[in-house]
């Protein structure tokens, strides 16, 4: 065990910045896309709607910015 112990070598990392990117399938073709929005409304939740809904907006919309996209889907606009 005191071999395996001088093997461990330790850092600290830094973060000074986080990216992410907003993807809710669409780009996605058709029949993919109708399956991805029946199973988010298929969970039969709130959440389960709400998801339905986003990936609606986002495929349909693709023009749409993500703001309006994730404001639509609050709101439970589809």
């Amino acid at each position: 065990m005191d071999y395996l112990k001088k093997g461990i070598v330790g850092l600290e990392i830094v973060i000074d910045r986080v990216e992410g990117r907003f993807k809710l399938s669409q780009e996605m073709m058709g029949g993919d896309w109708d399956g991805v929005v029946g199973g988010f409304e298929g969970i039969g939740t709130e959440e389960g709607r709400r998801m339905a809904g986003m990936v609606e907006c986002a495929g349909r919309g693709r023009t749409r910015g993500k703001g309006e996209v994730e404001a639509m889907a609050r709101a439970g606009t589809p």
